[in-house]
């Protein structure tokens, strides 16, 4: 390939160079965010599965001393859960609270969509008022997703993701994130 000889050219290839460069900084960037927030949650879900199945283990075995064999599923699973706790203490503080804070919301919110629909079913709430607050939180996923990429675009900018949570979420209206 021939490169241009004139200079409306070469500033054109440039132009497209430094663009396409910002573009993959960009997707490089958002990319680590997203896998930041996935080794978070998936290595809370992972802690409480294996507490979770402890106890329920514990609980079956209650009644009489655990066996050699039944000693090491413990301790493996113990192990398990310290390099899950591992990679979450590798991750910045304020990104861990701010991805389980959001998590956590996301949950509780669709929680209560789930159960206004259950309780409209029943006919225990007017169609119209399951319909408005059905709204309501949906509006309230759709905030809290836009405070996702609020902090995301700050951390893009170097600032700490957690550092825009609160006056972002306030901005947006979402009355559970803002102060």
């Amino acid at each position: 390939m021939e490169l241009p000889r004139d200079s409306l050219s070469m500033i054109g290839l440039v132009r497209t160079q430094v663009a396409s460069d910002t573009w993959v900084s960009y997707a490089d960037k958002a990319f680590q965010t997203s896998l930041r927030m996935m080794k978070n949650i998936c290595s809370l879900a992972f802690t409480r599965a294996h507490r979770v199945a402890q106890k329920i283990f514990k609980e079956e075995f209650s009644d009489s001393t655990l066996t050699s064999t039944e000693l090491k599923v413990v301790s493996e699973s113990n192990e398990q859960i310290r390099l899950a706790e591992l990679a979450l203490s590798e991750l910045d503080q304020d990104d861990v609270d701010s991805i389980t804070s959001h998590h956590a919301c996301h949950i509780l919110l669709n929680n209560s969509r789930d159960f206004v629909q259950r309780l409209a079913k029943q006919e225990l709430i007017p169609e119209s008022e399951a319909s408005d607050l059905l709204e309501d939180l949906d509006e309230y996923v759709g905030s809290l997703l836009e405070c996702r990429k609020l902090e995301c675009r700050k951390d893009r900018r170097g600032s700490s993701i957690n550092s825009g949570t609160q006056e972002g979420a306030s901005d947006l209206g979402y009355p559970l994130l803002g102060s």
